[in-house]
């Protein structure tokens, strides 16, 4: 797993839009350590289960959509397309927000929130890591 932060490089006229080319960025990612992975170790991985918090962004990744909305989204953006829907390299899950974890990373959250995404991060965390654990663990 890879992660990264920095501004999008196109100006886009909608959240499902950019959701769609930050997941052309992961999925790209993706399919160069599938490659490492299949032709150096010989080993199948695919279909990579990928979590996405945006439906709509979704939809277009399964369909062939082209409507007012769609239909300015640069052609190289549907790479998402093909390695989901012809090639099922990938299948896509949605996560609501109030269950993504990275937000807790990515975003402004209350005490509520950020405390229960908290929680939810170390029931994920398979060992004890310094900063991951409350002084009530030691």
């Amino acid at each position: 797993m890879t992660w990264f932060c920095e501004k999008q490089a196109v100006v886009t006229k909608s959240t499902t839009e950019a959701e769609y080319i930050a997941l052309y960025t992961g999925i790209s990612e993706a399919c160069y350590f599938i490659n490492v992975i299949q032709r150096g170790m010989g080993i199948q991985i695919t279909p990579i289960p990928t979590h996405v918090d945006n439906q709509g962004t979704i939809f277009i990744a399964q369909q062939e959509v082209c409507n007012k909305r769609t239909k300015h989204i640069d052609v190289r953006y549907h790479f998402c397309r093909e390695q989901v829907k012809e090639f099922q390299n990938f299948e896509l899950f949605y996560v609501p927000t109030c269950s993504n974890l990275s937000d807790i990373m990515t975003k402004a959250l209350n005490a509520p929130s950020h405390e229960k995404l908290r929680d939810e991060m170390k029931k994920h965390h398979t060992g004890k890591t310094k900063g991951l654990t409350d002084k009530s663990d030691d």
